[in-house]
């Protein structure tokens, strides 16, 4: 948990597109010593990377499914043939990326991800519908 203001020299990292204003002041500041940006940069997008993470999901995949997971960068682990692992987010984050796989990909589980997929699945089929 990250407190809302930073404790005396604590380091934060802020991403750009939620800085709403700047002002530049006559107030200045000293980089600790020792700082080594790259290895905070790698750090923080780790960090981040792990705060997104909701659970796991499983999922039933084809050939041409798994192979589109791997080159968008989506870690997945083979638990059997055809059957991925793979960190989620959200549940409605997910099956909207889930999506664009369209039938090459069926969530096992968690429940509430196999849900949403139906839900959007039945959303888009309505839109559609002759």
């Amino acid at each position: 948990m990250v407190p809302d203001r930073p404790l005396q020299g604590e380091l934060r990292t802020y991403r750009a597109s939620q800085v709403i204003a700047a002002e530049l002041t006559e107030e200045g500041f000293e980089r600790p010593a020792g700082f080594d940006l790259a290895a905070h940069w790698t750090r923080a997008q780790a960090d981040y990377a792990m705060s997104l993470r909701q659970g796991i999901a499983r999922l039933k995949v084809t050939p041409d499914a798994l192979y589109a997971l791997r080159r968008d960068g989506v870690e997945v682990t083979e638990v059997e043939a055809g059957v991925v692992e793979t960190p989620m987010e959200s549940a409605d984050w997910t099956a909207r990326e889930l999506l664009k796989l369209g039938t090459g990909v069926e969530v096992l589980e968690p429940p509430a991800l196999r849900a949403r997929m139906g839900q959007l699945a039945a959303e888009i089929a309505a839109l559609y519908a002759i």
